[in-house]
C-alpha cells in the first residue's frame, strides 16, 4: 500500500507541476528555473511524504502502546462487555521475530500457529478464538474505513476544484493548496492502509486460532 501511496501523491504532484511548468513556459520562465522548480517540487513532496509514513508509524505504535495500558486498568465488568481486554502474549514476540521468509507462507503460517499454541490450554484458544471472532466481525473498523474513504474522494474533489479555481498567475497560492491537499490526501491513504492491514491481519489471525482450536480438539480425542 505504501508504493501505491508514493505513486498517487507523485502523479498528483506531476499533474499540477506540468500545469505550472506549461504556464512558466508560456510567460518564458528561464529553463534553470523552471528545473528548479520540478526538482523542488519532487523532493519537498517525497521528503514530507516519507516523514510522515515515519511519523504515523511511530504515532501508531505509541496509540497501540497506550490503548493496551488503559485497557489493563481497573473497570467494570459491565464496560467489558462492550470492550473486553484479551492479551495477545504472542504479538511482542511475532513483532521481534524478523528471520523470516517473506514468500514462504506455508512456513510462516506454521511458524505463527506454533507461537499461538505456546503455553496455552484449549480453554484458553477457544476464548482467543471468541476474542477475534467479536474483533473481525464488529463494524468499528469497516466504519472508519469506509468513513475515510469518503472523506478521501471528497478531499480529492474540492482539491482539484480548488487548484483550477486559483488564478493562474498566483503560482504560490495554487503550490500552498497543493503541499495542503496532497498532505491531507497522503495522510487519509495511510490511514486506509493502516485500517486495511489490520482487518486482514485479525482475519488471518482469527483463522490461524481455529486451526489451533480444532488441532488441539483432535489431539485431546486421540488421547482418550
Amino acid at each position: 500500500m505504501n508504493k501505491i501511496v508514493y505513486l498517487s501523491v507523485n502523479a498528483l504532484v506531476t499533474t499540477f507541476t506540468i500545469q505550472t511548468v506549461v504556464e512558466m513556459v508560456i510567460e518564458e520562465t528561464s529553463m534553470s528555473k523552471i528545473l528548479f522548480f520540478i526538482i523542488m517540487m519532487y523532493v519537498v513532496f517525497n521528503t514530507l511524504l516519507f516523514l510522515g509514513i515515519y511519523i504515523m508509524d511511530y504515532l501508531v505504535s505509541k496509540l497501540d502502546s497506550f490503548l493496551e495500558r488503559k485497557k489493563k486498568k481497573k473497570y467494570s465488568l459491565f464496560n467489558w462487555l462492550s470492550d473486553p481486554y484479551l492479551t495477545l502474549d504472542f504479538r511482542n514476540e511475532l513483532l521481534r521475530e524478523m528471520d523470516f521468509d517473506s514468500k514462504n507462507f506455508h512456513e510462516n503460517y506454521q511458524k505463527i500457529k506454533e507461537k499461538i499454541k505456546e503455553n496455552k490450554s484449549l480453554n484458553d484458544l477457544k476464548a482467543l478464538k471468541m476474542y477475534m471472532e467479536m474483533k473481525t466481525e464488529s463494524p468499528r473498523y469497516n466504519s472508519i474505513l469506509s468513513s475515510t474513504q469518503t472523506i478521501l474522494i471528497a478531499v480529492l474533489t474540492t482539491a482539484l476544484i480548488t487548484m483550477y479555481n486559483i488564478d493562474s498567475t498566483n503560482v504560490f497560492e495554487r503550490n500552498k493548496s497543493l503541499i495542503f491537499f496532497g498532505g491531507f490526501w497522503a495522510f487519509l491513504l495511510l490511514t486506509i492502509d493502516y485500517i486495511s492491514k489490520e482487518i486482514d491481519r485479525n482475519k488471518l489471525l482469527l483463522k490461524l486460532i481455529s486451526e489451533c482450536v480444532e488441532e488441539e480438539e483432535k489431539r485431546k480425542k486421540s488421547k482418550t
